[in-house]
């Protein structure tokens, strides 16, 4: 992490956005907003991976 810091801030946006996600997925009421979370957790993950293999 030290070698690659914007790389590291990067992964930490990733892991807060999915705990963001977790909130929201138990506070939103409807299937669409639930699916939109959901959508988000997907693109954020996709993220990360690209993050740690790259």
């Amino acid at each position: 992490m030290l070698d690659h810091p914007p790389v590291a801030g990067a992964i930490s946006v990733c892991y807060a956005g999915i705990l963001v996600c977790g909130v929201l997925a138990l506070a939103v009421r409807s299937r669409r907003a639930l699916v939109r979370v959901d959508g988000a957790v997907l693109v954020l993950a996709v993220a990360l991976v690209v993050c740690v293999t790259g």
